[in-house]
């Protein structure tokens, strides 16, 4: 069933079927809303969690235990997930039932240490997958589960595998749950680049340095003189958020820019060549996908308006459902966009990678929550996105923001390509020592442990025992239910002749 491994002399191969009793659950009838919310808890493979399950999400009744073919689970049982996530395990916490997709051990023999099966079963997951795969749905019967090969150690050096194991792999666990809080450490390190490059504080000791730039004030003076300003009036101007430095100055986000436009609100004709046109989904991680996109004619897109049509230093910004991503375009192909995207071109009083990062900050983002409308999809308006207030540092000051953001952040990437790998490295050494302790590597063996041979035949012994017990049940059950018929069937009497 799997490809099975060279194991130490005094072990031996059996199944999983020899080694455990399985059952598997199944699912009270959703129509019946009796049926749930009871006090017996019900456990779907989304609650399996590789450890001790403690808790489930949903709970049925005793009238949808009776009127179904869930059964009870008892305390420490190992589960396992048989479609979908196959492999995936838990050890029951609690008494409960399961649906049709876990299988669960019903009794273990005594020759077997529970968490060396349930170790065991974390080993071969990848084997269980590969089993399971084709159609709609990778699924593993019970059947297939009871298959599996087995590797059966001595009992006490099966204990000595599990003390060793769980002493390893909570070193393991430790290290991962240590790793797994870089990303959230990275992306508040970054807010708050964000937030020191929004203040000022980002750049304090290069101002020192540069009194003699053109300070912000000025600037905007100057291009309201220009040909390219044009005055825009903003109804119910927001609160201005902080106090900037005296030579930065507050602006309405259509002030820096030349225009705020979002994608043509018409449903585009689809056609599988053409044009693309991009949507949300085709904003991520700050970049642009233009994979699985959809197209538009050319007709189409030539009749669209030129400020509608990006170019490359504009920003995109998603102002529907998942809003606040901006993403520069940094491509020369022609394409277009839904409505649910905006459109920023920057005028000559920002730097477009300044407004990039000044985009994806708390500033910003916490002004685009307060103008965002809608209550089952939040949508940021473009009236509403045209008066969010960003600060308009001299552009000196903002090419050296720039510069010392994208440094800090380049340091962000560094430490995030180092975490990814030691993140894989830790991932593959769980599989590596568990691959190990079941190989009969892990722990030294003792030649006075009793071999698995021995215990493979009480095993064998015990079976056939079993097995020649409910042979003679299931025959003195038929001799039971014949004679009771028999006994149920009236006598025929016989016809005696008149002799007269």
């Amino acid at each position: 069933m799997i490809n099975t491994w060279i194991i130490p002399e005094h072990w031996t191969w059996l199944t999983l079927n020899d080694v455990a009793k399985w059952g598997s659950g199944g699912t009270p009838k959703s129509s019946q809303a009796e049926y749930y919310g009871g006090d017996i808890p019900w456990l779907i493979i989304a609650d399996l969690n590789d450890n001790v399950v403690t808790k489930s999400a949903k709970s049925i009744t005793e009238l949808g235990l009776n009127n179904s073919s869930a059964k009870i689970v008892r305390k420490g049982a190992i589960l396992v997930a048989m479609y979908g996530s196959i492999g995936k395990l838990g050890i029951a916490g609690f008494e409960c039932t399961t649906n049709q997709a876990i299988a669960f051990t019903k009794s273990i023999r005594e020759e077997v240490e529970k968490r060396y099966l349930f170790y065991y079963l974390l080993r071969i997951r990848q084997n269980l997958l590969d089993i399971g795969k084709g159609g709609t749905q990778a699924n593993i019967s019970q059947t297939v589960l009871k298959q599996v090969e087995f590797p059966l150690a001595p009992l006490n050096e099966q204990r000595r595998i599990v003390a060793k194991l769980e002493k390893i792999l909570a070193k393991v666990n430790t290290c991962q749950q240590r790793l797994e809080r870089i990303p959230t450490i990275l992306k508040r390190f970054r807010q708050s680049v964000l937030a020191a490059a929004c203040s000022g504080r980002l750049t304090a000791d290069w101002r020192e340095q540069n009194c003699d730039v053109e300070p912000a004030e000025e600037l905007l003076t100057n291009f309201k003189k220009t040909k390219d300003y044009k005055k825009v009036k903003i109804k119910n101007e927001l609160t201005i958020p902080f106090d900037l430095p005296l030579s930065w100055e507050w602006i309405n986000l259509i002030e820096g820019c030349k225009s705020i436009t979002d994608g043509d609100h018409q449903a585009p004709p689809k056609q599988e060549r053409g044009i693309p046109f991009l949507v949300i989904s085709n904003i991520k991680d700050g970049k642009l996908y233009f994979s699985n996109t959809r197209y538009v004619s050319k007709e189409y897109y030539d009749k669209i308006k030129e400020s509608r049509k990006p170019i490359k230093g504009d920003i995109l910004y998603s102002v529907v459902g998942s809003y606040g991503i901006p993403v520069m375009v940094n491509v020369e192909r022609e394409f277009c966009f839904q409505r649910h995207i905006a459109l920023l071109r920057v005028n000559k009083l920002l730097s477009n990678t300044y407004l990039l990062y000044i985009l994806q900050s708390l500033l910003v983002f916490s002004q685009a929550t307060a103008v965002a409308t809608g209550i089952a999809q939040l949508t940021v308006t473009l009236t509403g996105l045209r008066k969010i207030k960003i600060p308009l540092p001299p552009l000196e000051e903002q090419k050296e923001i720039v510069t010392r953001v994208e440094a800090l952040f380049k340091k962000c990437d560094s430490i995030e390509k180092r975490y990814q790998k030691a993140k894989n490295y830790t991932n593959k050494l769980t599989q590596s020592i568990l691959a190990k302790a079941f190989r009969g590597e892990l722990v030294p063996q003792d030649p006075n442990d009793e071999p698995a041979e021995i215990l493979l035949e009480k095993i064998r012994s015990e079976k056939a025992q079993q097995e020649k017990q409910t042979k003679s049940k299931k025959k003195t059950k038929r001799k039971t239910t014949t004679t009771k018929k028999q006994s149920k069937t009236k006598p025929r009497q016989l016809e005696i002749p008149d002799l007269n």
